[in-house]
């Protein structure tokens, strides 16, 4: 295949847009044709980037364009749908997270896109952070020992665009520390306990108790309501404290200095029992990068059958069954607060 792509960008709301931003400068992108329903939407980010070709109608896209694989960013209660007309093409497919909001539909893509025997990544676009990279590196030398715990933090105030809709906090934000929990410790979250704040019928606070089949835990917080963004983890290790910020790309290293065997088995079986003390802070360099930017780089890598997808429909389908079970478990919780949530402007 040749290394100039023709893309395709299907739904141009905040993420398409800003894939539309990305991908018109990077050279490697030869042509991108654009598909929205909004006359205005479609005109003015036709006019500020690179577009080569646009389309009201997704059949006439389907039907005219010659592209060589597309990103679908629109509503996830449509990308079953429009993702399986995409693979009954061929077509090479960047899925926006979460790939479905139901398991039903999650699994039909998973499925579509083996029996079509088509290329699919899910965007959990923190996977391409440049801090998780960092501490995915760091884990994997042994540096933080042996991992025994991890906590996270997500949480911001309420994006009034869903004021209109009945879209919780969940759906919004969990996706991302469950995929990021599995990718760091390498196994998958089984079991799960939650409570939520509920205002009407939609959660905006939550938090989650986990553990995982390495036995590792933790905790998992999304919130909707404080001013302050945070995005955030903890990852603890019998040889110190592992802590990254997403927004800063920073990671800081916080040893324990009274492991220094991490094949001690009495320290990791006995860690809690005196054997944690305050040493040495350490700021490790972070490269730091546009995590949009990296993972499309690695799609049009994918296209170009160089590297194989990070997240597959199959992994995107089963970290959405834990924030389902993470919702329901809340749902049923007897500690969830109901709470009156006021509209106010932008």
């Amino acid at each position: 295949m040749d290394n100039d792509l023709r893309i395709g960008i299907i739904g141009l709301g905040q993420m398409g847009c800003n894939h539309l931003r990305v991908l018109s400068a990077i050279p490697q992108v030869k042509e991108i044709s654009v598909v929205e329903f909004d006359d205005d939407k479609r005109q003015t980010n036709a006019a500020k980037y690179r577009v080569h070709h646009t389309y009201k109608h997704l059949d006439d896209f389907l039907e005219k364009s010659d592209v060589d694989a597309c990103v679908i960013a629109v509503q996830p209660e449509y990308h079953a749908l429009i993702a399986r007309r995409c693979f009954q093409r061929s077509l090479p497919v960047l899925l926006e997270k979460p790939i479905a909001h139901t398991r039903e539909d999650a699994a039909a893509i998973a499925r579509s896109a083996r029996e079509h025997d088509c290329l699919c990544l899910v965007g959990h676009i923190e996977r391409f952070n440049p801090v998780v990279r960092k501490a995915k590196e760091f884990i994997e030398e042994g540096r933080v020992g042996k991992p025994y715990l991890c906590n996270t933090r997500r949480g911001g105030p309420f994006p009034k665009r869903l004021l209109s809709t009945n879209l919780g906090v969940l759906v919004d934000l969990a996706v991302h520390d469950v995929d990021i929990i599995q990718y760091l410790s390498g196994s998958e979250v089984q079991d799960v306990q939650s409570m939520f704040i509920k205002a009407e019928n939609r959660e905006i606070y939550a938090m989650a108790l986990y553990r995982c089949e390495s036995d590792m835990a933790g905790s998992m917080e999304f919130s909707w309501v404080s001013p302050q963004k945070v995005r955030r983890f903890q990852l603890f290790g019998t040889l110190g404290l592992i802590e990254g910020d997403y927004i800063s790309q920073s990671l800081h290293f916080y040893e324990n200095p009274d492991i220094n065997d991490d094949d001690d088995p009495w320290a990791t079986k006995h860690l809690v029992a005196g054997r944690i003390a305050s040493g040495r802070i350490i700021e490790y360099p972070v490269w730091r990068s546009e995590p949009l930017h990296l993972e499309l780089q690695h799609f049009l890598s994918c296209v170009r059958g160089e590297v194989a997808p990070e997240v597959t429909p199959q992994m995107a389908a089963q970290v959405v069954d834990v924030v389902l079970d993470i919702n329901e478990k809340g749902t049923n919780s007897p500690t969830t607060i109901k709470c009156q949530l006021q509209d106010g402007s932008d």
